[in-house]
């Protein structure tokens, strides 16, 4: 009956350690993660009504314009950040600059009129990360698509046709934008 006990007693130990050992594993690999993303651009897009102040890119004063903002909340660098972005009948489309910085912000003025509701708004924003995959991000939502290096070549419209009920952009009329740095 001793020996009965003590393998009783050296299962429990095994089986013991191998659960610390699963879970410093899933430790690991959540630190992993955690790390990963830490280094990753996540991008955030805000349409803004301007109200008439002062002359707007390509408008006279006392128009009211829509703009949008790009926000990199991550923690790492977008590069060759792009977007297409529209309301109503019209859409933008562009680069903002080569690289966009954690916590720097973008302001694209356009000469768009602001019609109807928030609802109306849409597009994308897109970039590469520092692993030069590309990450993509609609407007009005917080989870990105990544792609691999593969996709580099495809341009701004055909991104933006991945997009799930976008408007088709033959269908909507360009319009003037202009991207400028926001102060810190």
């Amino acid at each position: 009956m001793g020996v009965e006990v003590a393998q009783a007693a050296a299962l429990a130990t095994s089986t013991f350690a191998a659960i610390a050992a699963g879970a410093s594993w899933a430790n690991v690999l959540q630190t992993r993660k955690s790390l990963k993303t830490s280094v990753l651009p996540d991008l955030h897009v805000a349409g803004v009504r301007v109200e008439p102040s002062g002359p707007i890119y390509g408008l006279a004063s006392g128009v009211t314009s829509l703009q949008f903002n790009i926000y990199n909340a991550g923690g790492g660098i977008a590069k060759g950040v792009g977007y297409v972005l529209w309301h109503g009948t019209e859409y933008v489309i562009g680069f903002v600059a080569p690289m966009l910085r954690p916590g720097e912000t973008y302001r694209i003025k356009t000469d768009m009129t602001p019609t109807g509701s928030d609802g109306e708004w849409g597009g994308i924003v897109t970039c590469f990360d520092l692993h030069n995959h590309r990450r993509t991000w609609k407007l009005h939502s917080t989870k990105a698509t990544v792609s691999k290096r593969e996709d580099e070549s495809t341009t701004l419209p055909d991104i933006y046709r991945q997009v799930r009920g976008a408007p088709d952009l033959a269908a909507l009329t360009r319009r003037k934008a202009k991207a400028e740095l926001v102060p810190a």
